[in-house]
């Protein structure tokens, strides 16, 4: 508990049936199991708890918000992030297979956050209002993969996302074909970005152009 050992002289035992009613047993069943590997000592946080429980409840709101199965785009970022799911997709699979719980919950939980910013960045950036399908099959996937760890808030995902049968009875998530392509442009794009963001805080200048001069024929050939 908090670091230290739980004991009944030390007054930091909270009884089970306390704990749920104050937390949520999804929160403290998803505390326990990213607190530590098994057979490792687990560490019962409450600002964990907390945490786990704010990322439940947005999750939720993205459910309720994506609950559409609209038409999935071809647009580069689209692409790019199919791809990058199918990468979670194997590694949380992976992280499965050897019994690496905690992995595999990082990993569904807040191992995908920044790529779903980047693409929610590229999508602004063009104005567009056609991702929610896009969105819709991220989040069932990630809820899907959730449900064996959280399964109730699971259920309720599941549900708001327009579905009429329960997650638990859905099939494990599938790796599709990747487009390392797509992987690799937009990482440039993102780095080229990072670039000259870090060189106009350096300088203090703020630009009325920003010129990128590609590299010659031969160094790409080169590369």
């Amino acid at each position: 508990m908090d670091g230290k050992k739980m004991s009944k002289s030390m007054g930091n035992i909270i009884p089970l049936r306390d704990a749920i009613r104050k937390y949520g047993a999804d929160p403290i069943r998803l505390s326990i199991l990213i607190s530590a590997e098994l057979l490792q000592d687990a560490d019962f946080n409450v600002e964990t708890i907390s945490s786990i429980k704010n990322k439940l409840e947005s999750m939720l709101e993205e459910c309720i918000k994506f609950n559409s199965h609209g038409k999935i785009g071809s647009e580069p970022e689209d692409i790019w992030i199919q791809s990058r799911l199918s990468k979670l997709i194997s590694e949380v699979t992976d992280s499965m297979e050897k019994m690496r719980l905690r992995e595999s919950l990082h990993h569904i939980l807040y191992g995908f956050d920044s790529d779903l910013q980047w693409y929610m960045k590229r999508a602004n950036a063009k104005n567009r209002d056609d991702i929610s399908g896009v969105l819709n099959k991220v989040i069932s996937i990630r809820v899907s993969m959730l449900s064996p760890f959280a399964p109730h808030i699971a259920e309720e995902m599941w549900e708001k996302l327009g579905n009429s049968e329960m997650v638990s009875k859905s099939l494990w998530p599938k790796e599709e074909k990747t487009d390392d392509r797509a992987i690799q442009n937009e990482s440039l794009l993102s780095s080229v970005m990072n670039d000259i963001s870090n060189i106009t805080k350096v300088t203090k200048i703020t630009p009325r152009k920003i010129i990128i001069y590609t590299s010659d024929k031969w160094k790409s050939k080169a590369y």
